[in-house]
């Protein structure tokens, strides 16, 4: 347990979130032998440029120490950098050093390790690591030995292997990197020279590997002893245990071990309160694993979300460092592990090492408050709760509704989506059977489960835990693990039923985010659109978002493997769209209004499905809200051109609008015969019911306000969001009767609400008119008859004055334009402007033109994003991203830098 706490807690936290890396290890210079004085110049060498890969160069150093150790071999051991949770892994296992690795390179490693049988090699190294021991027979050891040599320059473990092995450097040197946090660049942080025991750390937790470890400079012999072996060595020698412990602490350095003293480890419960408001703030939390809500209490008494924590959030510094006391009540909402950090620890830290730990801090804040200051407040405008953003998800519990649902098929294709994105595992209660046996889930073996669980959340990017019905303490053990729950049923069944799982998962409590998956079975190919998806939710009010899924016939009838030909690699799989919606990598396109000119989405639709860029959202505003329906009613080319051509043809008819003018009470038109074209074209389908999520925008007349629709009748809060004022009337909310009108005079391209949705990649296509702004300038009056007069005189000069209703219309327009322009300038958004200026808002009779005109703009810019290559796009993007992150941390480096001088000038003064 001591030695599991130091590598989980106190290692991790010291790393991964102050990035320290050689300050954590112990370099005790010892009398020796010349070679050992060589290797200890080695060390010093490394620490003075940590970031070579060579083997270093000697340095002259100084010697001391106990005349009594200097003749163990296990001083040798002592003396140098920590690498105590190195292990040398099975042949099998050696090639697997990153998660690209081709068959060419399996070979080449193969090729370049051997088995060696050689005696007096293995008598040797069982003679030392008897003596490192404590055991006064070598044979005890020596048949459990094997011996591999390797090449140099050869991979030997990979940072992440579970394999756990007792390594002695039976010749040659062995090379040990660690990752710099957040920037995965390798840092040479210890040379292993011949004579040196690694691996003590592994063996005595098994958690897996944090170095990545490859021979040095010449060919390199290890002796291997299994983990398996030396726990049945510890059995019948107790205190063999002992000594590796005891050599392991003395391999921590000073800092290190005052370090884990002071700081804790907490293990909270789901639903277990961290602290509350208006508590003293006296500490900072790092979480490590598992997920935690920040709520406050409004006036009305309710409670309301402030943010969620993930893996590697910090909690509580801001109130600690202003000396404050508890803004919010922190709770967690899944079983989670966090490290205490004391605020008089974290000075000490700071005291000892001041730039890598400043940097680190600094860097957590700038993160944070580039966050705050990308989201603005319009993002937040009344979002439904049936699309709440899916953020630092690390474990995802797969349950099933009813017991007919495919879920180990489900499992397998959501975890090879997954898997494309990062790397990703699915664990089965079979998983734990074949790990702890049937005793898995008694109390004694609760910390290992947990631990092993833990495990595999450290060094993937999701955990998809796949529930079972036979294992119910496994699937309990799901759910309080996970940081989002999908709850999976079949389209067809009788949505208003609860499954006997759901009722269990809602015995328990949990306030874990909740997904509805609905799966459709495809009927001779074709797939039925949605229906009733209003009823599941409203059965289900603790689901958070939906997902329609089509799944092929052979999901249901036969056992899928992860690597199956069925599944499909298309951007518009819908593994592929839940996958980067649990990711926080889902894409977003947003239609802008404009009329006719808006024909042109087509041309970019049709531009992105032929270039493979995915659409996981879409929203609009007037005919962006028509273009986008019908594309979400069936993502296909086909069927948007069919409903697109249907309405051009109802918009262009002479008779359409002949018979629906009316008195212009209120508009030119009654809007009958316009409702009656969109019922036609988009039927009676909620907007639930449809393919992908979407959302429109209107203007609410009643409360003048911008309206946001993600659920109800599809036709009617389209017919709302393309309803211009005094050509149409505004259309009655069936909701709450408020009157609604066209969604361009508040929101006009309404890329916000799609990042409040947590699209991380954005396509907004403006196809707005451009205003002139060449007036002429009058003075200060003008007159009305002086207009008229140079209006019909043919040969007077023509000036450019706005009349009343081109007043009206930019007054009306002044909030879209103003979040028009900043979708233009923001980094956050490819804004997209199609060459639609010499088209009118009427010219539905051009729709052929009009579409190929969206066309050749999408092709030109989509070139360069196609799927293969969409990623690496993004990677551009997220650069883009990250250059803010940079500036606010630099600020924030030179306002301590400054506070830093002005203290040092005052203790000056003072003295």
């Amino acid at each position: 347990m001591m030695l599991t706490r130091l590598q989980r807690i106190t290692f991790q936290t010291l790393h991964n979130f102050f990035g320290l890396t050689k300050e954590l290890l112990a370099v005790e210079p010892s009398r020796g032998s010349s070679r050992r004085r060589s290797k200890r110049r080695s060390v010093r060498s490394i620490s003075k440029d940590p970031n070579s890969e060579d083997q270093p160069r000697n340095l002259p150093t100084q010697t001391s120490g106990n005349e009594e150790l200097e003749q163990k071999p296990e001083e040798v051991t002592r003396t140098r950098l920590r690498s105590a949770n190195t292990s040398s892994p099975q042949l099998s296992s050696i090639v697997e050093e990153g998660v690209n690795s081709n068959i060419e390179d399996e070979v080449t490693a193969k090729a370049a390790i051997q088995v060696v049988d050689d005696r007096d090699v293995l008598t040797n190294a069982a003679q030392q690591m008897a003596k490192i021991l404590g055991l006064e027979d070598e044979n005890i050891i020596k048949s459990e030995l094997r011996l591999l040599k390797f090449q140099p320059d050869v991979p030997v473990v990979s940072a992440g292997s579970k394999d756990t092995n007792l390594v002695f450097v039976a010749s040659g040197t062995l090379q040990i990197t660690q990752k710099i946090p957040e920037t995965d660049i390798p840092k040479t942080v210890h040379v292993a020279q011949t004579g040196e025991l690694l691996g003590e750390m592994a063996v005595m937790t098994g958690e897996p590997q944090q170095y990545a470890i490859k021979s040095g400079k010449s060919e390199t012999v290890l002796a291997l002893m299994s983990k398996n072996a030396v726990d049945k060595i510890i059995e019948d020698h107790p205190n063999v245990a002992v000594r590796i412990s005891h050599f392991v602490v003395k391999k921590m350095s000073t800092f290190t071990r005052q370090t884990d003293y002071a700081i804790e480890w907490l293990i909270l419960e789901s639903g277990q309160k961290l602290f509350s408001h208006d508590e003293d703030a006296q500490d900072i939390y790092i979480v490590l694993n598992g997920r935690l809500r920040s709520v406050v209490s409004g006036p009305d008494g309710k409670k309301h979300i402030v943010e969620e924590f993930g893996r590697g959030d910090l909690i509580g510094l801001a109130e600690v460092v202003a000396g404050e006391k508890r803004h919010s009540t922190v709770h967690a909402v899944r079983d989670s592990e966090l490290t205490k950090i004391p605020m008089g620890t974290l000075s000490f830290i700071k005291s000892k090492y001041p730039a890598p730990v400043t940097s680190k801090v600094i860097q957590k804040i700038g993160d944070r408050l580039s966050v705050y200051l990308s989201e603005k407040p319009a993002e937040q405008s009344n979002i439904s709760q049936y699309m709440q953003r899916a953020s630092n998800l690390s474990t995802v519990a797969v349950l099933p509704i009813t017991s007919d649902v495919p879920l180990s098929q489900f499992s397998k294709e959501l975890t090879a989506a997954l898997s494309k994105i990062g790397p990703s595992v699915c664990l089965t209660y079979k998983d734990v059977i074949e790990t702890f046996g049937l005793k898995a889930f008694d109390s004694i073996q609760k910390f290992h489960l947990t631990s092993w669980m833990n495990t595999y959340e450290d060094h993937h990017k999701i955990v998809v835990y796949e529930t079972d019905r036979v294992g119910k303490e496994w699937t309990r053990r799901c759910l309080r693990q996970a940081d989002c729950i999908l709850l999976v049923g079949m389209a067809d069944h009788d949505p208003t039923k609860i499954g006997d799982m759901e009722r269990e998962l809602n015995s328990l409590g949990l306030g874990i985010k909740r997904a509805l998956v609905l799966l459709h079975r495809s009927k001779n190919g074709k797939y039925e659109n949605p229906t009733r998806t209003a009823q599941w939710l409203n059965a289900r009010d603790w689901c958070s978002s939906y997902h329609h899924i089509r799944c092929p016939e052979e999901m249901f009838t036969e056992f899928l493997t992860a690597s199956s030909k069925n599944i499909e690699t298309s951007p518009d799989n819908d593994f592929g769209r839940l996958a980067r919606y649990l990711t926080g990598t889902s894409v977003g396109l947003v239609l802008g209004g404009g009329g006719a000119r808006g024909l042109s989405h087509v041309g970019i639709i049709k531009a992105m499905k032929e270039k493979n860029i995915p659409i996981d959202l879409v929203g609009g505003t007037s005919i962006g809200s028509f273009v986008g329906a019908s594309y979400c009613t069936d993502p296909s080319l086909q069927s948007l051109e069919i409903l697109t051509r249907k309405l051009c043809a109802k918009m262009s008819s002479i008779w359409e609008i002949i018979f629906d003018l009316t008195y212009p009470y209120c508009a030119l038109f009654t809007g009958r015969r316009f409702n009656m074209a969109l019922r036609s074209i988009l039927g009676h389908k909620q907007i639930e019911d449809l393919w992908l999520p979407y959302f429109c925008i209107s203007t609410d007349v009643t409360d003048s306000k911008m309206r946001v629709h993600m659920d109800g009748s599809l036709w009617r809060y389209v017919r709302s969001s393309m309803s211009l004022a005094g050509y149409f009337p505004p259309l009655c909310d069936p909701k709450d009767k408020h009157l609604l009108l066209d969604g361009g005079y508040a929101n006009n391209l309404p890329a916000d609400i799609m990042k409040a949705m947590g699209a991380q990649t954005i396509f907004a296509v403006d196809v707005g008119g451009v205003s002139d702004t060449n007036f002429h300038d009058f003075g200060d009056d003008l007159s009305g008859f002086w207009m008229l007069w140079q209006k019909w005189n043919p040969v007077a000069r023509k000036v450019k004055i706005p009349d009343l209703p081109e007043i009206h219309s930019r007054l009306a327009y002044i909030a879209s334009n103003r979040m028009l322009g900043e979708v233009v300038t923001s980094e956050s958004y490819h804004y997209i402007r199609p060459a639609i200026d010499d088209y009118g808002l009427t010219s539905f009779d051009k729709y052929e033109e009009i579409r190929d005109v969206g066309y050749s703009k999408g092709m030109q810019l989509f070139s360069k994003l196609q799927h293969e290559d969409f990623y690496t796009e993004e990677k551009s993007k997220h650069d883009k991203e990250t250059m803010m992150r940079r500036k606010i941390r630099s600020i924030l480096r030179t306002v301590v830098n400054l506070e830093t001088l002005y203290m040092q000038d005052s203790d000056n003064g003072d003295n």
